[in-house]
């Protein structure tokens, strides 16, 4: 029997995943039914009272990792986050009210972002952050997508990427196949101040290029 919805994290981090667990555990209507599944490259003591898969992460890249996840996932709706993600009260209830919305579209949803109370910056600590664009197109940061529709757009998030562009790309392609790319205001995810960014320069600088060179044409997006 399917379930609901799937919560897809890769992670390496136990004591960042369970404090994302435990918002996802406290801030979620109990009749929904869902899943997480969780893909680490190393055994986790994980302390939450839910669904729970564990993977072990193939180390390839961290969208290798998310699609070992869509592979495993038995939801219907499919949804992937980072470990220093905190879904805030209903954060999950209203993506989904938002996706049901659109039940037979090619669509896609994505939260707010919101700084926590001990970033660096004080000038932006609690505010919300800037929305993401490329060329002035909006993309879907941490999307939801129904499950169906991951195959006719040639997959979740692309595993051409490494560890970045893997959310535009996904967006790009929806908008590509005449879907529909929306943010979801009612719901917002905030950045648990105890993360720490493990990607590489390198790795950046090579998803950079692979990213424009699908995308971009004399410095104009192909969708424009």
């Amino acid at each position: 029997m399917s379930l609901e919805l799937s919560i897809i994290i890769p992670t390496c981090r136990p004591a960042i995943v369970n404090d994302c667990l435990s918002a996802i555990y406290k801030n979620t209507s109990p009749t929904i039914d869902y899943e997480v599944i969780f893909i680490s490259p190393m055994s986790l003591e994980i302390n939450a009272p839910m669904k729970l898969k564990f993977l072990r992460d193939v180390g390839e890249s961290k969208y290798r990792a998310i699609q070992q996840g869509v592979e495993a996932a038995q939801g219907n709706y499919i949804w992937t986050i980072a470990d220093y993600h905190l879904p805030t009260y209903h954060c999950v209830d209203n993506l989904l009210q938002r996706m049901y919305l659109h039940k037979n579209e090619l669509y896609i949803t994505s939260p707010r972002f919101q700084t926590s109370s001990y970033e660096d910056n004080p000038a932006i600590r609690g505010e919300i952050r800037p929305e993401c664009h490329i060329e002035n197109i909006w993309y879907a940061r941490c999307p939801m997508i129904h499950k169906e529709w991951i195959a006719p757009i040639g997959g979740f998030m692309d595993t051409y990427y490494k560890h970045s562009h893997g959310d535009p790309d996904l967006s790009f392609r929806v908008l590509r196949h005449k879907g529909k790319v929306e943010l979801c205001p009612e719901a917002t995810v905030i950045i648990n101040e105890k993360k720490n960014v493990l990607q590489t320069e390198s790795d950046r600088g090579e998803d950079d290029d692979k990213f424009n060179k699908r995308w971009m044409r004399e410095g104009k997006c192909v969708l424009l």
